[in-house]
């Protein structure tokens, strides 16, 4: 096994991402980005493999990219729809945890052949903030879009 923390964190942060998929039925193209999300980073984390590692990081750029396509799409309408002050300060939120997330990822390879246990800790911590982005996502964003637009 390649790295137990982050193995650990993946399944963790996998199964809280599929019951936010499950208990709040997000749209499919989405689940499916995160649902791929998911079975690449337990490839990576519970091997050596440096064909899984790629894969994984590729899948995450997309599902980064989807994400931050999907809060843009988010904030162009609720600005179109005078919406509440609130609704574009969670999207706000979401974008910021966004960029945190990513922020730890690298901020973990800077730590990678200095210290294991802060390159661990900053990683599973890119884990959790993307947990929170995504259940916040799919309760705030992606599942009332998809009912105000008739499903999918």
């Amino acid at each position: 096994m390649a790295n137990g923390v982050l193995l650990a964190s993946t399944l963790c942060c996998g199964a809280l991402h599929l019951w936010a998929l499950l208990s709040f039925t997000a749209t499919t193209t989405w689940a499916c980005a995160i649902l791929g999300g998911i079975i690449t980073s337990v490839w990576n984390h519970a091997t050596t493999s440096q064909i899984a590692k790629w894969f994984d990081r590729c899948t995450i750029a997309v599902c980064v990219a989807f994400d931050a396509f999907i809060l843009a799409a988010a904030a162009t309408t609720h600005k179109k729809s005078s919406s509440s002050k609130s609704a574009l300060m969670a999207l706000g939120g979401c974008y910021t945890t966004l960029l945190a997330a990513v922020s730890l990822y690298f901020a973990a390879k800077r730590y990678e052949h200095k210290c294991q246990k802060r390159r661990d800790a900053c990683h599973a911590g890119s884990h959790v903030l993307a947990t929170i982005l995504h259940v916040s996502m799919a309760t705030l964003i992606v599942v009332p879009q998809a009912a105000a637009m008739g499903g999918e």
